[in-house]
């Protein structure tokens, strides 16, 4: 879980346009220095596509383990109702 949060934080100016597919004219603009624009962790707008992307992530995980994880509850209600 770590890991892929550090990858979110790291690479998370690109993986915002990637997923949320907004206009990314990085090629036509000169780099930013790294404490400064809106890559800059002291920028408003990279914590805002820090969170997108976060509560993107535990979306698409809950979507996807919701089924696997209530097997468990329908196995325990059946052994429960066995045992009584």
């Amino acid at each position: 879980m770590k890991s892929t949060y550090q990858f979110l934080f790291d690479n998370c100016c690109e993986l915002y346009h990637r997923e949320f597919q907004t206009d990314h004219d990085s090629a036509s603009k000169p780099q930013e220095a790294v404490d400064q624009g809106p890559n800059s962790t002291k920028s408003l707008e990279f914590w805002h596509k820090l969170i997108a992307l976060i509560v993107s992530v535990i979306e698409e995980d809950r979507t996807s383990y919701t089924t696997v994880l209530n097997q468990f509850v329908l196995l325990h209600e059946s052994l429960v109702l066995v045992v009584i």
